[in-house]
């Protein structure tokens, strides 16, 4: 099978189209651009003809020309890519098999992409948000727990996993769909549906809602949790969250803790 990346460009009503095609068995691909516009990293994991070995690609494409200007291939072998992240030169990425590899690659030199850091640490990450130029969030599991991370990258040759916390039998959406994660940066709070995993029989089932959480540069910190059933989104405004599911919309206040309910009809 082939993957297929494709920029169209449209002026004066007219559309044309410019295409990069690879062959690869895997069919998974995580695309970032950079802040100059000028190249995009592609993160393409593939699979070895034997059907055996599994290795992954970074791939550094001219969005002009549309052309590869660089590379790094065979990297990480027999893991499976789960996140990426590209803040400013440094591309971050999460591969898992048993312990959780945390790549830093320099790409300020287009043409030759390098590996310049690599932290292993448990369980993985599905998602990579960074809290400050010098900090990223992970979202992901470990063994039976929901794990949310917090690491220091002010050194990309020497990065340090800081701050940890763990939640048994609870996964999340935002496992899933970034779009599930709210950061509300002024006020140092990130807001996460969860909900007990389905299809897994367990000895008490943990109730479903939100966890809001307290950040700072070294600690991450439960502040409260909202139970809901069905939590999908929340949203901000002011000092009120808004945390909405399937039928209700939850009203919590970040001053008082407080929470209202609305039912939706």
């Amino acid at each position: 099978s082939h993957q297929v990346i494709i920029r169209i460009i449209c002026s004066n009503n007219t559309c044309t189209t410019i295409t990069i095609t690879k062959e690869m068995q895997d069919r998974t691909t995580t695309a970032t651009q950079n802040q100059s516009l000028t190249n995009i990293v592609i993160n393409i994991p593939t699979v070895s003809w034997q059907g055996i070995l599994t290795s992954n690609n970074v791939y550094i494409v001219n969005v002009d020309t549309m052309k590869i200007v660089g590379k790094l291939t065979g990297l990480a072998e027999n893991e499976r890519i789960y996140s990426a992240r590209l803040l400013g030169d440094i591309f971050f990425l999460v591969t898992f098999r048993i312990v959780d590899p945390l790549y830093a690659i320099n790409i300020s030199d287009p043409e030759n992409p390098r590996v310049i850091g690599f932290l292993k640490i448990p369980g993985f990450s599905e998602y990579l948000h960074p809290l400050y130029p010098d900090r990223l969030l992970g979202i992901g599991l470990e063994d039976n727990y929901l794990k949310i991370s917090l690491f220091d990258i002010s050194d990309p040759i020497n990065m340090k996993e800081i701050s940890v916390i763990k939640i048994s039998n609870l996964i999340s959406e935002a496992l899933h769909d970034h779009h599930a994660v709210t950061i509300y940066g002024s006020k140092q709070l990130i807001i996460i549906p969860v909900t007990p995993p389905r299809f897994v029989i367990l000895s008490s089932i943990p109730n479903p809602g939100f966890l809001i959480i307290n950040y700072t540069k070294d600690l991450l910190n439960i502040r409260d949790f909202v139970e809901i059933q069905e939590p999908l989104r929340s949203v901000y405004i002011g000092y009120r969250i808004y945390l909405i599911s399937v039928n209700k919309v939850k009203i919590y206040d970040i001053n008082s803790g407080a929470v209202k309910e609305i039912e939706l009809k």
